[in-house]
């Protein structure tokens, strides 16, 4: 069967971006569940400003998706701390408070920060953004 996929002849993908930190703005927040049932909070984030790249691209306007595990059941003890400790960064640095342990993640929404990107590997070798940490803007 032939399927119209319009626009892929033409489809070059972008580098990732390269080790630097960016200013970033969140347009989607979502909680979903990783493959081994954890909840996870989804950040997909717009960059607003960073440095060029060295190909001589602009990184404004370029996207990057992050993934927050928010669940620790049967963590270790260091995995525990890490996981926390993670959460409560990009918390505070796109200013979500917290009451009484919850957060609401439409709170996230077009909240801005820092964020420290690097190219990092997936699964399948495949070179992608990863934010290693943000701090306030």
């Amino acid at each position: 069967m032939k399927v119209s996929a319009t626009g892929i002849s033409n489809f070059q993908p972008e580098e990732p971006l390269e080790k630097a930190w960016y200013s970033v703005s969140v347009v989607v927040a979502s909680i979903t569940q990783t493959r081994t049932g954890r909840n996870q909070l989804v950040l997909d984030l717009i960059v607003e400003d960073g440095p060029i790249q060295s190909d001589g691209s602009d990184s404004a306007g370029r996207q990057v998706r992050d993934y927050i595990l928010l669940s620790t059941d049967g963590m270790a003890d260091m995995g525990v701390k890490l996981t926390l400790q993670r959460l409560h960064n990009t918390l505070e640095s796109f200013g979500i408070e917290l009451t009484h342990d919850e957060f609401d993640s439409d709170e996230f929404l077009n909240q801005t920060a820092r964020a420290l990107i690097k190219p990092k590997p997936d699964a399948d070798g495949v070179l992608r953004a990863n934010i290693a940490q943000y701090k306030p803007i």
